[in-house]
């Protein structure tokens, strides 16, 4: 069995592609993944499965959101050992104090493999951005609904993404401690 952090990009947000999370851990209950805590309606969730492919897992969340309320989400499942080290790859040392400024966007179907150089004319206001090849890490100090960045991040990096605060992300992991 294999613990995955799930993170579902764009469901139960400004009251568009909802899906409560009791519903959505029965029905991948039903589907045999064991061990689902969700994370409040954000989307994020962390199950336990005997698949060894997060891709599978992926794929196999998209098709019961879709079979369920006829919408297409993009997943991003993984497992725990690679989501610990995404976050461990985090260079902002102020993330633990202040969580809010620091978000991780996660691509979702291919490695990242543009450099922060690409971006620095967009980056203002003390922001800071780092990119390994499965996140994208933005420092935003007068948060994201301000940084030019953030809006444009996705599209100029070319891959599809989901991101996530740090307090988010953090608020997931404890979920771990509940299986």
């Amino acid at each position: 069995m294999y613990t995955y952090i799930v993170l579902i990009r764009g469901i139960n947000v400004g009251g568009r592609n909802l899906i409560p999370m009791k519903e959505l851990t029965m029905r991948l209950e039903e589907q045999g993944l064991s061990h689902v805590k969700s994370q409040g309606q954000s989307g994020n969730l962390v199950v336990q499965s005997g698949f060894s492919s997060a891709a599978q897992l992926s794929k196999l969340i998209g098709e019961i959101i879709y079979s369920a309320k006829g919408f297409t989400a993009n997943v991003v499942s993984l497992k725990h050992k690679d989501f610990l080290s995404i976050l461990k790859s985090n260079p902002f040392g102020i993330a633990d104090s202040e969580p809010k400024t620091v978000h991780v966007y996660f691509a979702i179907e291919k490695k990242l493999s543009a450099s922060k150089q690409e971006f620095e004319h967009l980056l203002s206001n003390g922001e800071d951005l780092h990119i390994t090849e499965k996140a994208a890490f933005l420092f935003a100090p007068n948060g994201i609904g301000r940084s030019k960045l953030a809006a444009k991040l996705e599209t100029l990096l070319g891959v599809n993404t989901t991101a996530r605060n740090w307090q988010s992300l953090n608020k997931t992991l404890k979920l771990i401690d509940k299986l």
